[in-house]
């Protein structure tokens, strides 16, 4: 689930292409809807981004 549909395409893709790799039994599922992210949800991972993508990229 992320509010930016842009960020959740990429996001979604990368997850699948993970469980694909692994070779595990996972469902992926994404929405830009928070509420309906929870509904028959058998765990939630959350992740913050302080700083976005461009903060990944900069070393201090």
């Amino acid at each position: 689930m992320d509010v930016n549909a842009d960020r959740l395409k990429m996001m979604a893709a990368l997850s699948k292409r993970l469980v694909e790799k692994e070779g595990v039994d996972l469902k992926v599922e994404s929405t830009t809807d928070q509420r309906e992210s929870l509904v028959d949800a058998d765990f939630v991972i959350t992740a913050i981004s302080v700083g976005g993508f461009d903060a990944w990229g900069k070393r201090h």
